[in-house]
């Protein structure tokens, strides 16, 4: 199953007690309420939690005439001097910001204007691992990422084995936060929204069981 744009508005148009034409086939044909509250559910999902779904990877080589990355659309977790045999050695966060010219092996690193600044240099190419959050939870229909749906065949950057807790976390979050005319409808949602984004939580974080988990 693939989360597209299309899919979750069938899926909101169509649960109780909506008020809402179900049949979409182009964006002309959309209640642009529903598709921007669906957007803005997305948005406050996706960035509620560091899900391990949303876990990336990077890979670059670093040399002694540049010694800085661009950093990663999201959050870094953490970054890692990868040998030739495979073995990683972490490099930590410096929260001293002051670019150098000094040469050896890399042990630390800071963040200065969207670029990671490794220190010190490696006086040969080396790998550097990153470790990140990503913060496009939406992938094209040609896999390019976007903080958000734009077109119908949009779809969501999820492991297919979290999709369906992320589909009922999301379907719900958008029926609670639709102004409905009944407000009674909003907070019936609103419970249900909860529960569903605490078991997603739990399902995507082994470390989250038993902890109290606020929405």
């Amino acid at each position: 199953m693939t989360i597209t744009l299309k899919q979750v508005y069938e899926e909101v148009t169509t649960q109780a007690w909506s008020i809402f034409d179900s049949d979409i086939s182009t964006l002309e044909d959309d209640d642009a309420g529903v598709i921007s509250t669906i957007k803005k559910a997305l948005s406050e999902l996706w960035n509620a939690y560091k899900y391990s779904f949303k876990l990336k990877s990077k890979t670059v080589t670093l040399n002694k005439e540049n010694n800085n990355i661009n950093k990663p659309v999201g959050q870094i977790k953490k970054i890692f001097l990868v040998d030739e045999d495979g073995e990683e050695t972490e490099i930590k966060c410096s929260g001293n910001d002051k670019i150098t010219a000094d040469i050896g092996t890399p042990k630390e690193y800071f963040i200065k204007y969207n670029k990671i600044y490794i220190r010190p240099m490696p006086l040969e190419s080396c790998n550097i691992k990153i470790d990140y959050y990503s913060r496009f939870p939406v992938l094209s229909k040609n896999g390019t990422p976007q903080y958000n749906f734009i077109a119908l065949t949009d779809y969501i950057d999820i492991r297919e084995e979290y999709e369906d807790l992320f589909l009922r976390a999301l379907i719900t979050r958008t029926m609670a936060i639709y102004p409905h005319p009944n407000n009674l409808i909003n907070t019936t949602y609103q419970k249900q929204a909860i529960t569903a984004y605490k078991a997603l939580v739990e399902a995507s974080d082994v470390n989250a069981n038993g902890r109290q988990i606020v929405w």
